[in-house]
């Protein structure tokens, strides 16, 4: 349970709350909220000039990471520090340089970067368009509904191999991902390739959460493949 990643990400938990409470105060709001939890977050969220629906994508495994990491270096840019290297520092290193920001520097709150004042390069607009989509089609992808195509010929009465269908997620529950650290967008395999799309040294337990019905007979199910190498099918069975 406790492996590398699982304590990097406590640790970044516990830097946030000691460090959050000094830079709310440099930023003009009361320290105490920055031990507050939920309410910290709220009330980074309103430094930095973004929506409260943020807090939503925090609790979403995988998509909480990317948006910690924008958060971070929105925080840096808040503070003056807008140069790519103070940026990646903030992204990268968010334990160091939360600290460094709260007991280390003087850096000011000047707030975030004015566009209305300055024209995004188009690198950034495309990069900022890339997150955004990668975000919400995860989201989607996650908790609502998924594109699949039919790999088989098992329900070849009714569905043919090739067949391209959305499956629902919201109907029996939607499964919190329990490998959040994977290539957006895909399957279980790289694309072209046998390789895994995500890595297994950090996973989260198994959770489902509550859907709006329940599984009935001759309902056309979407399932994982059986864990392990192979499968074992009774000849029977097949008919």
């Amino acid at each position: 349970m406790f492996t590398i990643p699982y304590i990097l990400l406590y640790l970044l938990i516990l830097t946030l709350f000691i460090c959050l409470g000094t830079v709310f105060e440099r930023a003009g709001k009361e320290k105490w909220k920055g031990y507050v939890p939920i309410l910290n977050f709220f009330t980074w969220l309103q430094i930095l000039k973004r929506p409260w629906w943020w807090l939503l994508l925090l609790i979403i495994p995988g998509v909480n990471l990317i948006m910690l990491i924008i958060m971070n270096v929105e925080t840096a840019i808040a503070f003056g520090k807008r140069s790519t290297k103070e940026q990646w520092f903030f992204g990268a290193l968010p334990w160091v340089a939360m600290a460094q920001l709260a007991f280390k520097d003087n850096s000011e709150y000047i707030g975030p970067r004015d566009w209305s004042k300055k024209k995004k390069s188009q690198p950034r607009e495309w990069g900022e368009a890339i997150v955004f989509a990668v975000v919400a089609a995860t989201v989607i992808r996650t908790f609502f509904f998924e594109a699949f195509t039919i790999p088989t010929a098992s329900m070849e009465s009714s569905m043919n191999v090739g067949d391209y269908l959305f499956v629902s997620k919201m109907s029996y529950g939607a499964k919190s991902p329990m490998t959040p650290i994977s290539i957006p967008l895909v399957h279980n395999r790289i694309p072209g390739t046998l390789n895994d799309s995500y890595v297994d040294w950090f996973k989260m337990p198994y959770f489902r959460m509550p859907g709006f019905g329940d599984v009935e007979r001759m309902d056309a199910m979407v399932f994982n493949y059986p864990h392990g190498d192979t499968a074992i099918v009774d000849d029977f069975l097949m008919g």
